[in-house]
């Protein structure tokens, strides 16, 4: 069970203090019938509740505890007792959720924000992409919608932190323009050595949340689109205007989850949470002025408890690494 941790929960573990509150079922210390039953003498969790963790699904335990530890009256005369059984048994009540994967949620790579409106001359102005999307590399698209919960913060954030704690930040240079012909798409495209990194982080990120990924057969391809056309005639004519004079380049120290109200697909995505890359990991108020003053302007801080409370876990499973 020690070995699958990691996907198998001890619901008991969960809950309690192993060392201070074992949850013994099978006690001989303190159950009569126990005593009785047994030939060493030793306490044991016979019984528990495991739970096989899914992808999609989140729990929060609402009560677990023992029951039937109570005894009965054998002997009136001299107040002896008895248990019930030589086992006690477990009382749970758990509240499953599903976890949503939307398209209204990403994870992605941003461009620093001098780099902006350069990428949105390139659009014509009339289209969505830039209205409701910053620039972007999508890494995962659909992700999963988050609501600030606690499950949250165990199931998506905690991992990732630690996966992306594990990946030194890189250099991405843009050097040219391409079309994807199928859907009418122009997109800015990294250079091949800037492609094979960010290859490697989509796949180390795919295995940690697999359900992510649509299709695992296809092949990722960075790409940072700048506009999605009618027809094959408007891109085609919108070609010859595509021409990058001057390579780009910017380092990617943060991963982003990018947001936008289930709701309401006309409101335009925001940056729910920024992580960074690299072994340190600094507060998510550690960034550029421009997007400091942007997460200020949206209240987009993580309070300094919260980040504490974030720090304390990382500390406590990296010791699992």
């Amino acid at each position: 069970l020690d070995k699958y941790q990691e996907e198998v929960h001890d619901l008991w573990k969960q809950i309690y203090n192993i060392d201070e509150n074992p949850g013994y079922t099978f006690d001989p210390s303190r159950n009569i019938c126990a005593q009785i039953m047994s030939d060493s003498q030793i306490n044991r969790r016979f019984d528990r509740y495991l739970l096989h963790k899914l992808n999609n699904v989140y729990y929060s335990i609402e009560h677990l505890q023992l029951v039937g530890t109570e005894t009965i009256p054998i002997d009136e005369s001299n107040e002896k007792q008895i248990n019930l059984s030589d086992h006690y048994a477990l009382q749970l009540i758990i509240d499953f959720q599903t976890r949503i994967i939307n398209h209204r949620s990403a994870l992605v790579i941003l461009p620093p924000t001098n780099h902006w409106p350069m990428i949105k001359s390139f659009c014509d102005g009339d289209g969505p992409s830039f209205v409701q999307w910053p620039p972007h590399f999508n890494l995962l698209w659909p992700f999963y919608y988050l609501n600030h919960s606690l499950d949250d913060q165990l199931d998506i954030l905690l991992p990732l932190r630690i996966l992306f704690s594990q990946i030194s930040s890189f250099q991405i240079q843009v050097d040219d323009f391409d079309t994807f012909m199928e859907n009418h798409v122009s997109f800015l495209k990294p250079n091949e050595k800037s492609t094979q990194l960010m290859k490697e982080l989509f796949e180390r990120t795919k295995r940690l949340l697999p359900a992510c990924v649509k299709n695992p057969q296809n092949e990722y391809n960075p790409h940072l689109t700048i506009e999605q056309y009618e027809n094959a005639e408007q891109l085609n004519q919108a070609r010859s205007s595509l021409v990058l004079h001057k390579p780009f380049d910017f380092p990617v120290e943060y991963v982003y989850i990018l947001q936008r109200c289930l709701k309401d697909d006309a409101q335009p995505f925001h940056i729910l949470y920024q992580i960074p890359l690299g072994p340190v990991l600094p507060k998510l108020n550690s960034i550029d002025l421009k997007l400091k003053e942007f997460f200020q302007t949206m209240n987009l801080y993580e309070s300094d408890e919260s980040y504490n409370q974030k720090q304390d876990k990382f500390t406590k499973l990296s010791s699992c690494f």
